[in-house]
């Protein structure tokens, strides 16, 4: 009998929130370094988990300039080390201000993919959706992202 156990909420929360730090987009729009806001709306899912995440307060988090020039080497450190227990490939693609990353994973011995598709709006704004199709119940979450100021020190 196979063992479908559901990801933790937790797992999902932090996975989601991985992939919500800018691109440097070279010749496209580039975002300014400071602090970003985050508001997360989960749009498919487990009412329980998204009634629990949707009412969360938003994240912020403070973005350099390093992390903007070198985001890629950025997102992929984040993310392995995150996902430290988890046998995970990813992929970046940009076409434009538009960014992928597709992750296909192991999760508690069950093979899990998802994909976060990231649009650079303007110099202060970005909007990224991640899906989960493989969870034990399929989820979205769409995220707003906005420049709220400089960082704090």
């Amino acid at each position: 009998m196979s063992s479908n156990k559901p990801l933790s909420n937790t797992y999902l929360i932090v996975f989601g929130a991985l992939f919500v730090v800018p691109f440097s987009s070279g010749a496209q729009t580039t975002l300014e370094p400071g602090q970003y806001e985050t508001q997360t709306e989960v749009v498919e899912g487990d009412a329980d988990f998204a009634a629990a995440a949707n009412g969360q307060a938003a994240t912020q988090q403070c973005v350099t300039s390093d992390d903007i020039a070198n985001m890629e080497q950025t997102l992929r450190t984040t993310a392995k080390k995150e996902m430290a227990e988890q046998d995970c490939d990813m992929t970046v693609n940009k076409d434009g201000n538009t960014y992928t990353l597709n992750s296909e994973c192991q999760v508690s011995g069950q093979p899990y993919r998802s994909e976060m598709v990231m649009i650079v709006e303007d110099s202060t704004h970005y909007t990224t959706t991640v899906s989960m199709p493989d969870a034990p119940t399929p989820l979205k979450m769409q995220m707003t992202s906005h420049r709220v100021g400089a960082c704090s020190e």
